[in-house]
């Protein structure tokens, strides 16, 4: 469906969620995707903004006690820098933190690279 002017929504609205607790690829349905790691390292693979144009991600901790480290890794291409870090940044992998302003990212493609819009 596309809308040229304006959606409203009554009621609610339902994004897919997942949890993982190992490395993985975020997959085409997904929107959440809660890290459940412990203090196991793990990679979370973005996909390719140039291919999801518009298309928002949350990657989150499932909870506060989690310790291992959580890389967020961007599909590359050719070196290229794909993805904005907290500090706006353009990179191709960061590690995200375990503060409570850290513990979790929203990112939006916009056709090029996947902007950091929310953590």
């Amino acid at each position: 469906m596309r809308v040229s002017t304006e959606l409203r929504l009554e009621g609610a609205l339902y994004m897919p969620t997942r949890t993982v607790t190992a490395t993985t690829n975020i997959a085409v349905n997904d929107y959440t995707i809660s890290v459940n790691n412990a203090a196991v390292a793990v990679t979370i693979r973005l996909p390719n903004p140039l291919t999801f144009a518009n298309r928002v991600l949350v990657v989150k901790r499932h909870n506060s006690t989690s310790t291992g480290n959580i890389t967020l890794l961007t599909f590359s291409v050719a070196g290229s820098l794909e993805m904005e870090n907290s500090a706006g940044t353009r990179v191709d992998s960061f590690t995200m933190g375990t503060t409570a302003t850290t513990r979790r990212y929203t990112f939006q493609s916009n056709g090029t690279f996947w902007e950091l819009i929310g953590c």
